[in-house]
């Protein structure tokens, strides 16, 4: 008798718990439930247990609930931290925050999902890859590829990134190199980080035929959410080069870099740019390089997913290096277009 007693009190409390799940209310009366990914565009992203992530139609939306921490933006501007979404009257939404009230779903520009970054786990990553082959008076063939992945696990980031350049015209190689990056971001708080570098260039066309750099210094997360990242940060390197001729230098330097991220169209479509600007604090003594000065590398370009995991995208790539002596600079860009994988 008494453990049917308690049996009963166990299922009565259970029954009693908030569900953890948010739901959304159909305006045909349907209603689904899942964890809020983001809402933007007129379109909200449903984590769900049977479907994944779905997207729904905002004008199909009566209306929602939710129990997550939730950055509230609306099309005037205001923008709103709540712990909550409280159902409302179809087309309406009741704010669960400081001073509780309702508004309308129409007024709603973006809803995203309130996560400390510092408490997050999260892996994502993307394989972007291109080729070309023109047949004329100079037969061209080009590859690129490139791929980076993103590891975060509480106060930890690692990230890992790679890239391999190949060209040649009429049977003569022109590009033929790759680069390994490793970093590893301590947090301290939600924003502010201490980073650690490990670079290795290898080129089989170019004098410089071997880089490897280390570098550490601070940076600041200003956003890492469902609409997209920023950060930046201030770096010291040691690099140690090896040149095609019997030559090797080692040489520090000063670097800015940024990395940026923003999803466009319920995150159908993503801005993305990241590079560094380099400074020597040294002269170069070399009996084969200019004495280099500046040194800066970024990318800037547009990434459309066809499916959740299927995408295409264009990018630009520069690269400029600037001379203390009286040596022109050297610069160079490309433009690629290619497909990919996300995750």
């Amino acid at each position: 008798m008494f453990s049917r007693i308690l049996l009963f009190l166990a299922a009565a409390c259970l029954y009693s718990l908030p569900s953890l799940a948010d739901t959304v209310w159909l305006k045909s009366g349907d209603r689904l439930s899942g964890k809020i990914k983001l809402y933007d565009s007129g379109k909200l992203l449903l984590n769900t247990d049977f479907a994944g992530v779905i997207t729904i139609e905002g004008s199909k939306i009566s209306s929602v609930e939710s129990v997550q921490d939730l950055m509230v933006r609306f099309k005037g501007g205001e923008q709103q931290l709540l712990h909550g979404l409280q159902a409302g009257q179809p087309g309406q939404v009741g704010l669960d925050g400081s001073a509780p009230r309702s508004v309308a779903l129409a007024d709603v520009r973006q809803v995203v999902p309130h996560t400390p970054i510092a408490k997050d786990w999260r892996w994502s990553g993307n394989v972007d890859a291109a080729m070309d082959q023109k047949r004329a008076a100079k037969d061209t063939d080009k590859v690129d590829v490139r791929a980076k992945t993103v590891v975060r696990n509480r106060n930890w980031r690692n990230t890992l990134e790679g890239e391999y350049h190949r060209e040649v015209k009429d049977a003569n190689v022109a590009t033929d190199n790759y680069n390994l990056q490793y970093a590893l971001d301590r947090f301290w708080g939600e924003h502010w980080f201490w980073q650690g570098r490990l670079e290795y260039w290898r080129d089989w066309v170019d004098e410089l035929a071997i880089e490897r750099d280390v570098a550490t210094g601070p940076g600041y997360q200003f956003w890492d959410d469902e609409t997209g990242a920023f950060s930046l940060t201030a770096l010291i390197y040691r690099s140690e080069l090896e040149l095609t001729y019997p030559e090797q230098l080692k040489v520090y330097s000063s670097a800015l870099g940024w990395d940026y991220r923003h999803f466009l169209l319920a995150k159908r479509l993503e801005l993305f740019s990241d590079g560094t600007y380099q400074k020597m604090m040294e002269k170069m003594e070399s009996e084969y390089l200019y004495d280099i000065d500046t040194i800066s590398r970024g990318r800037l370009g547009l990434r459309y997913k066809v499916t959740s995991w299927a995408s295409l995208n264009v990018r630009t790539e520069w690269e400029k290096i600037t001379f203390k002596a009286d040596a022109p600079d050297n610069s160079d860009r490309r433009l690629v277009m290619g497909v990919g994988i996300n995750w």
